[in-house]
């Protein structure tokens, strides 16, 4: 009875934790939050720097805002993008390279409440430069992710494939398959599995 219920929960456990990790996978069918806005203007409000074991970098992440100017005042919009994406579409002074402006297109998330109260900060510092105030059409605690989608996708794929050696695992058991060859395979994508996985889990910080 004891090793069932200890069963029960692991299996809980582990959904609860393929849930909290995965969960942006529906982010791809997410069609209401996606926009497509035009902007004259971004600079680096932000960059987060993530370690494992407060020692081991693991990845950045960039935030910046993005501003264009209309009859009505100025627009501002919090993005989340690369430094590439950047350097691509600004100049080293923050202007879009292009005179027609440069396109931000991704989906609407909401800030993280840590991040929120160092970027209003910098958004006020701005504002006082300007001189003028900043509008927010999605909300000043909202972002535009540019990098949702291969993320999201990336994310799909890891799911699909431990499910899939889960289910292999399975069979393997029950009909105890015991060739070497197929065996070594099947370790290999395991392994190859876990890496992916704890992929995941980075790009979920």
């Amino acid at each position: 009875m004891k090793t069932s219920i200890t069963r029960i929960f692991a299996f809980l456990v582990l959904i609860c934790g393929l849930i909290v990790i995965y969960v942006d996978i529906i982010d791809l069918w997410n069609t209401k939050d996606q926009h497509t806005v035009n902007v004259d203007f971004a600079l680096e409000t932000l960059e987060v720097s993530h370690r494992l074991n407060v020692l081991i970098p693991i990845g950045k992440e960039h935030y910046f805002l993005a501003l264009k100017e209309n009859e009505n005042g100025i627009d501002g919009y919090i993005v989340r993008g690369s430094t590439k994406w950047h350097k691509t579409s600004f100049n080293e002074s923050g202007y879009a390279v292009s005179t027609s402006g440069a396109e931000i297109a991704g989906l609407s998330k909401e800030l993280k409440t840590k991040y929120q109260t160092r970027i209003h900060a910098k958004v006020r510092d701005i504002e006082g430069i300007l001189q003028a105030d900043v509008h927010f059409p999605l909300g000043e605690d909202h972002y535009i992710d540019l990098q949702y989608r291969p993320r999201a996708i990336f994310k799909l794929i890891t799911l699909l494939l431990i499910l899939l050696e889960i289910v292999m695992g399975i069979v393997i058991a029950k009909r105890h398959i015991e060739n070497k060859t197929f065996l070594t395979g099947y370790l290999i994508a395991v392994i190859l599995t876990v890496f992916l996985f704890i992929g995941t889990i980075f790009i979920s910080m």
